[in-house]
């Protein structure tokens, strides 16, 4: 039988770096950089912080934040 949940390693520790440091570091120099990620608050830093770029993004949105502000535009447009 499967297991229910993943007991590997999961994504972040099998993903690789698609744009070089040097060239993140050289744009940091020039303009100030962002990301979206889609894990969580919790996951998404935790895998910047493994390839050591973290320090590089002035502003990190996560999934947790995207669904809160989600929430509340749907709250105050009457949607909810």
């Amino acid at each position: 039988m499967r297991p229910l949940f993943s007991t590997g390693p999961g994504y972040c520790l099998s993903e690789r770096l698609l744009i070089p440091r040097t060239i993140l570091t050289a744009l940091r120099k020039r303009v100030h950089l962002g990301i979206a990620s889609g894990p969580t608050a919790v996951r998404g830093p935790s895998c910047l912080k493994r390839f050591r770029i973290l320090s590089l993004f002035d502003s990190i949105v996560t999934l947790d934040e995207c669904e809160e502000e989600e929430r509340r535009i749907l709250k105050k447009t009457g949607a909810v």
